[in-house]
């Protein structure tokens, strides 16, 4: 064999190689995590970032929502979710859409507390995030969608 078909067929043979050993992605998406940072202070935020959330959730995508800043009030029972940006459905409405979809919502620690936010203020769906849980949910995300 000359050594132009030997370095083809390696070339090939890597390719196959490389292919085998990918994952597969068709069956299962990749993970998302959508970061917000904003809640009564960019409602037009809040809204977009609960509508695509909950849009690649419904779609089986396996979303995460990061609330850090003002964001993390969103999590919060006590405070009314009653509030909509426009014509679009209400806070409430998107937040339980993306719950009852399967989506995870996580809080950073440090802004929950800053906020008076503990975890039996949480509204269903949410936790406080760890240093580890954190770290976690952005390294396993295959994208990250800031709002």
């Amino acid at each position: 064999m000359s050594s132009g078909r030997v370095l083809v067929f390696c070339a090939a043979a890597l390719v196959v190689w490389i292919a085998a050993e990918r994952p597969a992605t068709a069956e299962e998406p990749e993970p998302v995590l959508v970061h917000l940072g904003h809640y009564t202070d960019d409602l037009h935020a809040a809204s977009m970032a609960l509508g695509i959330a909950t849009l690649l959730q419904e779609k089986k995508v396996p979303v995460t929502l990061f609330l850090d800043r003002e964001a993390v009030r969103l999590a919060d029972r006590r405070v009314p979710q009653d509030l909509q940006w426009g014509d679009s459905p209400s806070i409430a409405r998107r937040y339980a859409a993306f719950v009852e979809a399967g989506g995870k919502v996580l809080l950073c620690s440090h802004c929950a507390k800053a906020a008076g936010i503990g975890a039996g203020d949480l509204r269903q769906g949410a936790s406080l995030g760890t240093d580890e849980t954190v770290a976690a949910a952005f390294m396993s995300a295959e994208k990250v969608i800031d709002y």
